[in-house]
C-alpha cells in the first residue's frame, strides 16, 4: 500500500510520484517539499480520502491536482480515467479518492444527477464511452 511508502496519506507529492511512477512532463523543484493536504470530506456519510492507488471501488469523489497549480474536486472521478484541467487542459488522475465506509443510505436521484453540470470534453471516461454521465447521441 502506498500509505506505508508515502509516510501516510499526506506524503509529499515527490514521494507519491516516485512510488507510483506518476511523473508529468514537467517536474517542479518545489514538489519535493510540497505536502498534499487532505481536502474536506465531500459528504457527511462515513468515509475517508485515500490515494487513488489504494481506492477499492470504480468511481467516487475525486480530488485532482494539476502541475499548473490548479486543484479541484469532482463527484464523478473514476479510478482508471483522467480528467482535464480547466486552466491548462493537461489531464491527470485523481490524487485522492473518497472511500465510503459502510452501506450508503443516500438514494440516487437521477433527475438531479442529469441536471448537474458535467464537463464531458475533459472527461476521459466520456471520450472512451464508459462514463455514467456521458451524453450519448441518438
Amino acid at each position: 500500500m502506498c500509505a506505508a511508502r508515502c509516510s501516510g496519506p499526506e506524503g509529499s507529492l515527490a514521494q507519491h510520484k516516485h512510488s507510483t511512477g506518476h511523473y508529468g512532463e514537467s517536474e517542479d523543484e518545489f514538489a519535493d517539499e510540497y505536502e498534499v493536504p487532505l481536502p474536506e470530506p465531500p459528504v457527511d456519510s462515513p468515509g475517508e480520502w485515500v490515494l487513488r492507488e489504494d481506492f477499492t471501488g470504480r468511481k467516487s469523489f475525486g480530488f485532482f491536482i494539476c502541475d499548473c497549480g490548479r486543484f479541484w474536486t469532482t463527484a464523478h472521478a473514476q479510478k482508471e480515467y483522467r480528467q482535464g484541467c480547466q486552466g491548462c487542459e493537461k489531464e491527470s488522475y485523481a490524487y485522492y479518492m473518497w472511500q465510503n465506509h459502510g452501506v450508503s443510505t443516500r438514494r440516487r436521484n437521477e433527475d438531479e444527477e442529469e441536471s448537474a453540470p458535467h464537463d464531458s470534453s475533459r472527461c476521459e471516461a466520456c471520450r472512451r464511452g464508459v462514463c455514467d454521465r456521458a451524453v450519448l447521441p441518438f
